[in-house]
């Protein structure tokens, strides 16, 4: 079994069409994945030529998304609607659960004006039906939490606990947080796999294999190639692993590729694939809505 894993992909509909087209023709997804994904992508790739590791033949495999489908750019509805038709799970994100609210008073003077300002905008431009999707997600996180669980598997969008999501604080940015996530019995399983950081790692305890463009510094094997980043890690030894995904949608760790994991549990093994995608296209689209400056220009920072 492989998962493909998508989080963060923040309304950046370029950014998750490269990334589906990238597993298609490096992963050999199954009949049904595949379909699903030509008919977002409007292309058929024919994968009978591929003879790598990855492409020995159809594989079973998952779509899970770690959800912040939406927020900061420019396409909601067609990324709820890839999404929903190609993911088997999808996971309630944090931006998903602001948009819902419809009481939203932009406050000028507030740091978060301009995000409240694309939460009230997206808020009001969903179909009723990417609405309505947006609504379910909320209801069942409630009733099941905010994760999935499958195998020895968390799937979440931050901490996969109740109270901890609530406060919306979980970056993995210190010792004291590496603590918490270890130390929490709802996530005593042996692979938890989470977005909402906006970079690719593997934790194991307090240790941290930094993300690939530092390669002398990282546990696993890089390789580059025509400006794809591919990150292979094996956690075989490993006890217990914290896996973050990178974003499909904003990256923030200094690369302003869109990016996407691959998870193969039997075999202990996450792969990480970074890419260049049309993000002027996107920077372009947000301008024109009058969308935040500042978001828009992360995605085209060198």
């Amino acid at each position: 079994m492989q998962y493909l894993v998508l989080s963060d992909i923040h309304s950046n509909y370029e950014a998750l069409k490269t990334c589906l087209l990238d597993y298609m023709i490096n992963f050999q997804p199954s009949t049904r994945v595949k379909s699903k994904i030509e008919s977002i992508v409007k292309c058929r790739i024919d994968n009978s030529y591929a003879d790598d590791e990855h492409n020995a033949g159809e594989n079973e495999d998952k779509v899970i998304c770690l959800g912040d489908i939406i927020g900061y750019g420019p396409e909601p509805n067609e990324c709820i609607e890839a999404i929903f038709n190609v993911a088997d799970e999808v996971v309630l994100g944090n931006h998903e659960k602001e948009v819902l609210n419809p009481e939203y008073q932009i406050r000028e003077e507030s740091k978060l004006r301009d995000i409240e300002k694309v939460w009230k905008w997206t808020a009001n431009v969903l179909t009723e039906e990417n609405y309505k999707r947006i609504k379910m997600l909320n209801s069942l996180s409630m009733i099941y939490g905010c994760y999935h669980r499958e195998r020895n598997i968390i799937f979440s969008h931050g901490l996969p606990v109740q109270e901890v999501y609530k406060r919306n604080i979980y970056y993995l940015r210190n010792v004291d947080e590496l603590k918490e996530a270890f130390s929490l019995q709802e996530v005593a399983t042996k692979i938890m796999v989470v977005g909402h950081n906006h970079y690719d790692c593997v934790i194991n305890g307090l240790k941290r294999y930094d993300n690939i463009i530092i390669p002398n510094t990282i546990k696993g094997k890089v390789s580059i190639e025509n400006n794809i980043f591919n990150w292979e890690i094996d956690f075989s030894s490993e006890e217990r692993v914290l896996i973050s995904v990178p974003s499909v949608g904003q990256p923030r760790d200094g690369i302003n590729y869109t990016g996407y994991a691959v998870l193969f549990p039997e075999e202990s093994k996450v792969v990480f694939r970074r890419m260049a995608y049309d993000a002027n296209k996107t920077y372009h689209k947000m301008l024109e809505l009058d969308l935040p400056r500042d978001y828009a220009e992360i995605l085209i920072k060198k």
